[in-house]
């Protein structure tokens, strides 16, 4: 299969599920619709990326820029999400009266990111985006060259970033790299499961971990809670323990891993066609 036809097909209906998911978030923006419009995002702009040659150069890279201005809008109501999520499990005597805080700046940043989901429509990015993803001559790549030019790559540089990490921001590098390497799997080779699962159950532990960072900062800012930063900072330390453990295993399945994907083996399969209402991509 040439890589144009499967390209203009999985970019359509992620992209339908991106709009989706922006219209579900404009009329119920709770932790629920926000997770699956952040899924949305990054998912499409993977498939972008994987098929940067297949489309225009140009919109590719203005629809990645925007896509990225996007998501950043959706960090800090996720991350007060994240926070009132730790501080309700913790049950601790300070929780209450941080949740309440959280809960407000979940508000104002939600307030900043529903104008440019309003805007979205207004100015028909679907269909503008639709018209402008039209395969051109690096439609006459094949699948199995595109996958061999991506994943590779993404398996190295998420390796290479685990392997070096140290601190909070180097974890949460992993993560993002992770999240790259799982989406292009799941998009060239699904096939490819067990990979695909090792990469998650990572991408969990450290998506916990910096759960807990992420809140310490947050509660910081409020003017902090020792007792409830001292359960933060345990709980993080527990979950990067875990990921380090975890990551032995994975990194070593993972290097095997890289030369059957300069050969992969069988042909990625179209993403399902149900409806698009009807689709849960979670995480």
């Amino acid at each position: 299969m040439e890589s144009g036809t499967f390209a203009a097909d999985s970019v359509t209906k992620l992209l339908e599920r991106l709009a989706y998911q922006i219209h579900q978030t404009l009329h119920t923006s709770d932790a629920d619709a926000l997770h699956d419009l952040r899924v949305a995002i990054r998912r499409f702009s993977q498939a972008l990326a994987a098929f940067k040659d297949v489309f225009a150069g140009k919109d590719v890279k203005k629809m990645r820029r925007r896509l990225s201005k996007l998501r950043d809008l959706t960090n800090e109501p996720r991350d007060c999400d994240a926070g009132i999520q730790l501080l309700a499990d913790s049950k601790l005597p300070g929780a209450p009266a941080l949740i309440e805080k959280l809960r407000r700046r979940r508000k104002e940043a939600t307030l900043l990111l529903m104008p440019a989901l309003r805007q979205w429509g207004a100015r028909k990015m679907s269909s503008k985006w639709r018209a402008a993803l039209t395969p051109n001559g690096g439609s006459h790549v094949s699948l199995e060259e595109t996958a061999r030019e991506r994943l590779p790559r993404l398996t190295k540089r998420f390796l290479k970033d685990g392997d070096r990490a140290a601190s909070a921001d180097d974890l949460h590098q992993v993560r993002i790299e992770g999240k790259k390497l799982r989406y292009s799997l799941e998009l060239l080779q699904p096939k490819a499961t067990e990979w695909i699962q090792s990469i998650k159950r990572v991408q969990s532990l450290l998506g916990e971990a910096n759960d807990c960072h992420s809140t310490r900062l947050m509660i910081a800012d409020f003017g902090g809670d020792a007792e409830i930063e001292a359960w933060l900072k345990k709980r993080q330390k527990k979950k990067t323990r875990e990921f380090r453990k975890d990551w032995t295993d994975t990194a070593e399945a993972l290097r095997g891993a890289v030369a059957q994907l300069k050969h992969p083996t069988r042909k990625p399969v179209a993403s399902s066609t149900a409806p698009v209402a009807r689709i849960s991509k979670r995480a």
